[in-house]
């Protein structure tokens, strides 16, 4: 990983943090037990689609446009994994440390997997040039 890349996502590309992605988590599935079984499973994936979606943001203006971060966010296995997780934590609830944990190590592997993404973008750029 370049020390550029590393440099752009400190400064330009803002990340939750896997506390916050927890809490919400939580507070997603207590929501969740008044909606009929019949429905849990679509709003599950919908919910999760989403707080996946919402766990980085790129703030510089130029790079968000040059950059299809949300085909990133969806199509990356990092990113499908980080869904795969909460999804599961939704369905069934988060119930240890060991649950925290893999949020945990999945929102930093999502991370990388971005970081990995955005420098073969640029690097594909540069070799096109």
């Amino acid at each position: 990983m370049s020390e550029a890349v590393r440099e752009f996502f400190e400064r330009d590309v803002s990340f939750k943090n896997p506390k916050d992605v927890v809490d919400e988590i939580v507070r997603e599935w207590r929501k969740l037990q008044n909606v009929p079984p019949e429905q849990r499973e679509e709003r599950i994936k919908s919910i999760a689609r989403g707080i996946k979606n919402e766990i980085c943001e790129c703030n510089h203006p130029i790079v968000k446009k040059m950059i299809d971060f949300g085909t990133a966010k969806g199509k990356l296995e990092c990113a499908r994994a980080l869904e795969r997780i909460i999804q599961d934590l939704l369905s069934r609830g988060i119930k240890s440390t060991e649950d925290v944990k893999k949020i945990e190590e999945a929102v930093e592997e999502f991370k990388r997997g971005l970081m990995e993404y955005v420098e073969n973008r640029f690097l594909k750029g540069r070799r096109g040039s």
